[in-house]
C-alpha cells in the first residue's frame, strides 16, 4: 500500500505543474494523514504525543520560555501550520496566562475530522494560509510567531516568513524547526515541495527549478539566526523583530507558482 501512495504521488506530480496545483494535490494526502492518526492508526509513540497535546495541562515548551516576556500577564502566540492540534502547551502556572492562535489552511477538513472522531481541542485551528496571516491578524499582534515542520509544506515559504514578520511585535520571535531538505527525502511528493537547508551559513530555500536565500526577502539587517542538529537533521531557526512595525514593503519573490 505504501509503494502504491508513492507510485500515485510520482505520477500525479508529473501530470500537475506549479506550485499551488501540487500544494493542492499534497492537500488530500495530508488530510487522510491525521485522520487515520486522530483514529488511532498511526504509529504509537505519535499517536500518544498527538493525544498528550489534548490535555489542558499541556506545558508550555521550556525551550520557546527565552523567546518571550514572563513578565508580561498574557502572551498571543501564533502557530503556522498547526495541524489539527497544535503541538504549543498553554499551561505555565508561574508564567503568563498564554492565548494559541493556531492556523493552517485545511483547518476546515480538520473540523470534520475531530467531528468524527469526537475531539475537542482547546484551542481549536483557524482556516488561514501563511502566506495570507495579514488579511486575518492585525500587524504587530503577536509576542511569539511558531512553526514545526509546516513551512516548507507552503507553495510560498517565502511569503509565509514575511507575513509572519509583519504581525509580529516590535519585541518578538519568530522560531521555526525543520526538518532538512524534506522534499529531497519524500520524493518532491504531495506537500513537499520545497527543502529547507543553510548553504555557506545562510538560510535557504530551495527545489530542483529554484534557489532562494530567506534573507534577500526581509528588512536589511535582519538578523537571522540558524542552528542544525545533525544527529535528528533538523534545521531551527530564530528570527528576531528588529524593526517598526509597520507593514514593510517587502521584496517579492520570484515567481514560486
Amino acid at each position: 500500500m505504501l509503494e502504491l501512495k508513492r507510485f500515485l504521488k510520482d505520477i500525479l506530480n508529473k501530470i500537475f505543474v506549479g506550485q499551488e496545483l501540487r500544494w493542492k494535490l499534497g492537500a488530500y494526502f495530508e488530510t487522510r494523514f491525521w485522520y487515520l492518526l486522530l483514529q488511532g492508526k498511526g504509529q504509537k509513540s505519535f499517536t500518544d504525543e498527538l493525544y498528550g497535546r489534548l490535555d489542558p495541562h499541556f506545558p508550555f515548551q521550556e525551550h520557546l520560555k527565552k523567546y518571550v516576556n514572563q513578565e508580561s500577564k498574557k502572551l498571543k502566540i501564533l502557530d503556522v501550520g498547526a495541524g489539527p492540534v497544535s503541538v504549543l502547551g498553554s499551561y505555565w502556572p508561574d508564567g503568563p496566562e498564554i492565548d494559541i492562535y493556531p492556523i493552517d489552511p485545511l483547518a476546515d477538513k480538520y473540523d470534520l475530522i475531530l467531528q468524527k472522531v469526537k475531539l475537542n481541542p482547546k484551542a481549536r485551528t483557524i482556516l488561514c494560509y501563511g502566506e495570507k496571516i495579514t488579511e486575518k491578524f492585525p500587524l504587530s499582534f503577536f509576542d511569539l510567531v511558531h512553526a514545526r515542520n509546516s513551512l516548507d509544506h507552503s507553495y510560498d515559504p517565502i511569503k509565509c516568513f514575511q507575513e509572519m514578520l509583519a504581525v509580529l511585535k516590535e519585541d518578538g520571535y519568530i522560531y521555526t524547526g525543520h526538518s532538512r531538505n524534506e522534499g529531497e527525502k519524500e520524493n518532491y511528493g504531495g506537500f513537499h515541495q520545497w527543502n529547507f537547508d543553510i548553504i555557506d551559513s545562510n538560510f535557504c530555500i530551495w527545489n530542483k527549478n529554484s534557489r532562494y536565500f530567506l534573507k534577500d526577502y526581509l528588512p536589511s539587517g535582519s538578523q537571522i539566526i540558524t542552528e542544525f542538529d545533525q544527529e535528528s537533521d533538523w534545521i531551527t531557526l530564530v528570527l528576531p523583530n528588529l524593526h517598526c512595525r509597520k507593514f514593510l514593503k517587502l521584496p517579492l519573490c520570484p515567481a514560486m507558482l
